[in-house]
């Protein structure tokens, strides 16, 4: 019998950011409990990132990424452009990443 191979995550809906702080939902796949997010400005010549602190907590097959409001802004720019990146520690060659979001 062959080994199928892992699954990845996938996210599903779209990045949300009102004012409690950012909310990103991932289908929860059990190869994975632990993860890196960061926000990439989109605009930036240089792709400028920065690692965001998230809780991460699950729900049924969903998992739930937030960044509270206060941390965004302590590694946001008003009025830019993010898109961000989801990565499991250990595995650099696996990355969800959101469509392109204002933040305001």
């Amino acid at each position: 019998r062959s080994a199928m191979p892992s699954r990845t995550f996938q996210m599903f809906g779209k990045a949300e950011i009102d004012q409690e702080g950012l909310r990103l939902q991932f289908t929860n796949s059990s190869y994975f409990n632990d993860f890196i997010l960061l926000a990439e400005e989109v605009d930036s010549p240089l792709g400028k990132t920065s690692p965001l602190p998230c809780q991460i907590h699950t729900e049924g097959a969903t998992l739930i990424l937030t960044v509270p409001h206060d941390e965004l802004e302590k590694s946001l720019v008003t009025n830019e452009k993010y898109r961000f990146l989801l990565l499991p520690k250990g595995e650099p060659s696996i990355c969800v990443e959101t469509q392109p979001i204002l933040y305001l």
